[in-house]
This record gives C-alpha cells, sequence and structure tokens, in this order.
C-alpha cells in the first residue's frame, strides 16, 4: 500500500537522511545485498497507523532471505539522526511480532522522552535458532550483527552502535548478543527472557546438545554483561519468572525493569515496550 500523500511529501522533499542519501534509501545507488526497503503503512494497534520501511536481504548465515520492517518516529525529519534498536523476536515468531506490539507508540513515546528520535529494527531471525553458531552452520546472531547492521547502515542509518530489544527467545538473544559482540551494542532491553539453569530444561532446538548450552547459557556470561546498561522485564506468572529473579540477583549493579504482574504474552510485552525502548533511546 503506498503511504498517504503527507507522509510521502514529507518523507521524499524533506529527506529521510538527507542529500544524496534519499538515493541510497530509495535503492537508486546501493552496493548492499538484497533491494532497499520500500515505503508501507502498516497497522500498529487499534486506530493507530504507523509510517514504516520494510525490505529483505540474503543472509549467509541464516541460509534465507530474512524480511525486516523499520518503525520511524512520527516526527522523524533525518533518519541519519536517529538511534536504531533492533527488536529480536520470540520463537516460532517474525518480525511482525513485535510490530503488532503497539510499536509506532512505543517509538513515538521513546523518542520524546529521550529529546531524540529512535527507529526499530524487526528482523526474521528463524524459528529457534537463539541466536547462537549452531551445528548446522546457521548463527541468527552473526545474521543481525554483520549482515542486517551493514545492509542498514549502507542505507544511512546510523548502526555503529545499537540498543538491543528482544522478548523471550530474543530476549535471551539479545543479552547473549551483547557479550558477544560488545562493541556493536550500547544497551539491552530483555523482556520475559527465555533463559534456564540447566541444560536438562531446555525445549528441543533450543541448543544442540549440554554442551551447546553450556558455551552460550547466559549465566556464564554475567561478567561481561555487567559492562552493558541492561534492563529485564518479567510477569510475575511467567514461566521463566524463576530463572530471570536468579539473573537478576547475580547481576551487579541490578539491572533496570523488574517484576509485575503479567504472563509470557502479548498483553505484558506490549504494557513495557515503551518503557523498554526509552530505557535503550536515553542509553
Amino acid at each position: 500500500m503506498p503511504a498517504p500523500a503527507h507522509l510521502s511529501s514529507r518523507f521524499t522533499r524533506r529527506g529521510l537522511l538527507g542529500g544524496a542519501a534519499v538515493a541510497a534509501l530509495a535503492g537508486c545507488s546501493s552496493a548492499a545485498t538484497g533491494p532497499a526497503p520500500t515505503s508501507r503503512v502498516v497497522g500498529s494497534g487499534a486506530g493507530r497507523t504507523s509510517f514504516a520501511l520494510q525490505g529483505r536481504f540474503t543472509s549467509t548465515y541464516l541460509k534465507a532471505t530474512p524480511t525486516y520492517q523499520i518503525v520511524l518516529p512520527s516526527t522523524l525529519t533525518s533518519i541519519a539522526s536517529a538511534s536504531v534498536a533492533i527488536g529480536l523476536h520470540g520463537r516460532g515468531g517474525s518480525h511482525r511480532a513485535i510490530i503488532g506490539l503497539q510499536a509506532q507508540g512505543a517509538v513515538d513515546s521513546a523518542s520524546v522522552a529521550s529529546g531524540r528520535p529512535l527507529a526499530l529494527v524487526t528482523v526474521d531471525c528463524g524459528e529457534s535458532n537463539y541466536f547462537h553458531r549452531r551445528a548446522d552452520g546457521t548463527d541468527a546472531g552473526a545474521m543481525v550483527m554483520q549482515e542486517l547492521l551493514p545492509h542498514l547502515a549502507k542505507r544511512g542509518m546510523s548502526t555503529g552502535r545499537v540498543g538491543l530489544y528482544g522478548l523471550s527467545m530474543g530476549g535471551y538473544g539479545a543479552m547473549l548478543l551483547a557479550t558477544r559482540f560488545p562493541t556493536q551494542v550500547h544497551a539491552v532491553a530483555a523482556a520475559s527472557p527465555a533463559i534456564w539453569l540447566s541444560a536438562g530444561q531446555t525445549p528441543a532446538g533450543a541448543f544442540d546438545d549440554a554442551a551447546d548450552f553450556d558455551r552460550n547459557t547466559i549465566f556464564r556470561r554475567i561478567p561481561a554483561l555487567e559492562r552493558v546498561p541492561l534492563r529485564i522485564d518479567c510477569g510475575d506468572s511467567d514461566p521463566f519468572v524463576a530463572a530471570t529473579h536468579t539473573l537478576r540477583n547475580r547481576l551487579k549493579p541490578s539491572p533496570a525493569g523488574g517484576f509485575a504482574p503479567g504472563a509470557h504474552d502479548n498483553s505484558f510485552w506490549a504494557a513495557h515496550l515503551p518503557a523498554a525502548l526509552t530505557f535503550l533511546a536515553q542509553h
């Protein structure tokens, strides 16, 4: 669906990027793998319309062609000035999962609170590869940090250091990637992170075997995780609440966020998304 006239005019004539970079976003001149994102109007909550860009790129690490979507603040005048938050979905999800959590309102709220525009980028990360290198050679974490970010940078976005937001599997992934790629991550917000205290507690497919779990459990990466500004939210009826309590108690200083009434579901995540994105925008 084409953008409404007032949005289309604003993003072309006033410029998403400013100057020649407009052409890069539009795909007029780009060396990045995959087509440039195209403008698209999508729904995001009752009665709310958001302006977003959607695109695809070829991923060697994922052995697929992931789709991504960029939710822009409604007051954006230059995408080059926006800080970037990458949204990582849960097991079995897609780039649409976080978009459906009234993401436009959360992006606008975070942009106002921080005094700087925030762009949220969500991306298809695979069914259940949990953001580490797997026995089959796939690595959703490397796809995000080493393929998606350069792809976005070639289109004018500021991706030198990004914030990471994730829910469930993506919450674990956001924390893991902060320890794998510390120079590229400036802050993390994890919602209901899918974390376990032992390999025997994990569902089939989350890790290749017990040794894979031991290499990648967040509980063995606490010193590295403590170096990044961190927010962790979890519902008091969430199945991961006990493990999240354990993690928060081991981290010094204690992360922002905390526990609130709620379960492992969209209602809890939507309610806490504005605060999570504001945290990322302010760091």
